[in-house]
């Protein structure tokens, strides 16, 4: 038993230490409470929702930004989910780079007194609206030039005339017949090293012989001398327009091209593209993918085999005769011979068989899909190889955006998240104070990674899913339909992989599955689209028209660079498009994220 002395001793120390104690739990108490977890409804996570709390900020309503001139009037916005900012206790939304408020309902915009209380952001705004971004008119410097000057070079658009330059530069013979420096480049003991510009990641991340291919391709497509006598063309008209989209008109594309490669001969795509016959495509690109892309071939090539085209009667076996014979130094493949199986069935022979080293990126129904045969048991000698060339040559045919193109995607994501860009900048310490545009007195340092090895990058709100429905009615008779519950119930399983995913680049023709996503999944995802004119799920598709419109061909290939640049994919590999976004996923370094496909018609 304790004595009555060590009894005292215990309780004297406890009572001194409740007094000392007691004190600092009040005032600590507070403070821990400030950051304790707040728990809300979240039905995606059965019922429980955690979220930190935020601090209040005022702040002007934040919306979508009037419509870029690049894209003729054509609106391009992102839906960003927030609650009114003062107080935020408990946002039951993705969390965004700045404290704002979102007005209400569908249109959200910007007004003139929400600007005026965030001058900053305004200025920001105003001073990227200008024409170099979106028309083109203005030359820039280089980013490190340009950003102590003024406002900061915005960074999610680009500078497309100084990219245009270099990509066409990298494009193009020397003038003295040589190669570009990428594509003479040497590795150990002077072995050539194929590096082309436009692929990357690194081998592992993209399907087999990706580079060695791009780069055999870019070397046949530009010979030397195009008026030396045994360069020889093809010249490949395009499928009609009012029976095949876009993606089934550019996998008709690839057997032509498959042909001129077994002939030896240079492809040339023919200037009667319809969807590049309107006023955006102007000068020599009218009529031509040169639009949107990197040309196929050189001008001077280009100009020869289309003054050389004459149409000739025979069947396909015949132009496949002329073709692989010497005597006709052009050949023209008619519509009627690219829809023909022998030659859509091609599939070069040059490069071995690596479609049997390919290793399955797609899922499918639970299950990896063993691309050398496909899910269906399909002939292993036509699914694979197929697969594997169509990949090969839509990424060259693909392979960088014209300035035109570039200056419609810049236009596209100013629209979808041009105001949260300028708000996260305006937060910095930088452009606090009355002079925002010059920095607020605090220098900001540019050096070389700006100029060398940053300089073409451009933000995004990574990591974003790209989910494409293709829901119009007459894809019915081609595929099954699927409906956007059973999207969105993938997106939630690659969120649960990845907690940071909170971004959807949503593009769909149906104007009913842009509703349902905005009224059932913008409360617990950031959603960016296209403001376009859209249809009905029971309507005809009006693209599939015989003339397209210049706003429809313009937002298909935003839709289309955005998607396959995207993190992660969900989509219906029944349709021709989707096809297209996954061939360009697994030939620009995104093999590894996969390719979830809901349905997988053949």
């Amino acid at each position: 038993m304790a004595s009555p002395c060590s009894r005292f001793w215990v309780l004297f120390s406890f009572t001194v230490s409740f007094f000392l104690l007691f004190p600092a739990v009040l005032f600590w108490g507070d403070k821990v409470s400030d950051h304790f977890l707040s728990v809300t409804s979240f039905p995606a996570l059965g019922g429980v929702q955690i979220m930190m709390e935020e601090p209040s900020k005022p702040c002007p309503p934040v919306a979508n930004v009037t419509a870029a001139p690049a894209l003729g009037g054509a609106k391009l916005m992102g839906e960003k989910p927030c609650e009114p900012c003062p107080p935020i206790p408990n946002v039951a939304a993705p969390a965004v780079p700045f404290s704002c408020t979102f007005a209400t309902g569908r249109e959200r915009k910007w007004t003139t007194e929400q600007l005026d209380a965030c001058p900053a952001v305004q200025a920001l705004l105003r001073a990227w609206n200008s024409s170099r971004f979106f028309d083109g008119g203005v030359g820039t410097g280089s980013r490190a030039q340009t950003a102590e000057k003024g406002p900061p070079l915005p960074p999610h658009l680009v500078d497309c005339d100084r990219v245009s330059r270099e990509e066409l530069s990298q494009d193009s013979r020397l003038s003295d017949g040589g190669l570009p420096d990428w594509a003479d480049q040497k590795g150990f003991a002077g072995h050539p090293v194929p590096d082309p510009f436009w692929v990357r990641g690194a081998d592992a991340d993209n399907i087999p012989l990706t580079r060695h291919v791009q780069q055999d391709l870019w070397l046949r497509q530009h010979p030397q001398d195009c008026n030396a006598s045994d360069v020889r063309f093809l010249v490949a008209e395009w499928a009609d327009t009012s029976t095949h989209g876009l993606g089934s008109q550019l996998h008709v594309l690839t057997g032509g091209f498959a042909l001129a490669v077994m002939t030896g001969r240079v492809l040339v795509v023919d200037n009667r593209f319809e969807r590049a016959m309107h006023e955006g495509c102007a000068g020599e690109s009218k009529g031509t993918l040169d639009c949107y892309v990197l040309p196929a071939t050189s001008k001077e090539c280009a100009a020869l085999a289309l003054a050389g085209k004459r149409h000739g009667a025979g069947s396909t076996a015949d132009l496949i005769a002329a073709a692989q014979g010497s005597e006709e130094r052009v050949v023209l493949l008619p519509e009627y011979a690219s829809m023909d199986h022998t030659v859509m069935d091609i599939v070069p022979d040059l490069w071995g068989e690596p479609w049997k080293l390919e290793r399955g990126s797609i899922e499918f129904e639970g299950k990896i899909v063993d691309e050398t045969v496909g899910p269906f048991d399909y002939a292993a000698k036509v699914f694979g190889p197929m697969n594997w060339w169509r990949a090969q040559a839509t990424r060259y045919l693909l392979r960088a955006p014209s300035a035109y193109l570039c200056r419609l995607m810049n236009g596209a994501r100013h629209d979808a998240f041009g105001v949260e860009v300028a708000a996260g900048l305006a937060e910095s310490v930088r452009f606090q104070g009355e002079h925002a545009l010059e920095g607020g007195g605090v220098r900001v340092a540019y050096g070389a990674l700006e100029q060398v090895l940053w300089k073409d990058d451009v933000f995004m709100p990574r990591p974003y899913i790209n989910v494409h429905v293709r829901h119009a009615y007459e894809k019915s008779g081609e595929m099954r339909i699927v409906d956007l519950p059973f999207f969105m119930e993938q997106a939630e399983r690659i969120r649960q992989h990845n907690p940071a995913v909170r971004t959807i680049w949503l593009s769909t023709e149906s104007q009913d599955i842009l509703d349902q996503a905005i009224s059932k999944y913008m409360p617990h995802w950031s959603l960016y689209y296209t403001k376009a004119e859209r249809i009905h799920s029971n309507e005809k598709d009006p693209w599939n028209t015989h003339t397209p419109a210049k706003a429809g061909s313009d937002l298909a290939f935003v839709n289309l660079f955005l998607a396959a640049d995207a993190d992660y994919f969900v989509g219906v590999l029944g349709s021709n498009w989707n096809r297209l976004i996954d061939e360009l996923r697994k030939t620009n370094g995104k093999r590894k994220a996969g390719y979830i496909a809901l349905n997988y018609e053949q």
